[in-house]
């Protein structure tokens, strides 16, 4: 995808990008904590993905 096809501006684009970058990450490290049954861990990590989500509302179509 570019911005063009999303009709983002460049730096739009490189927001959604770490954003989307940041989530995955958060989500892979997730999986991690639920195979050690961390459960602290999930909600720390739950936790972070909700303020990730809460600061860039307008990208949750973009990664989903």
């Amino acid at each position: 995808m570019t911005s063009d096809n999303l009709k983002m501006s460049n730096e739009q684009f490189a927001s959604a990008e770490l954003f989307r970058n940041q989530r995955n990450a958060l989500m892979r490290y997730m999986q991690v904590m639920i195979e050690r049954s961390d459960w602290h861990g999930v909600s720390d990590v739950a936790n972070d993905l909700r303020v990730l989500e809460a600061e860039n509302r307008q990208f949750l179509d973009y990664v989903r």
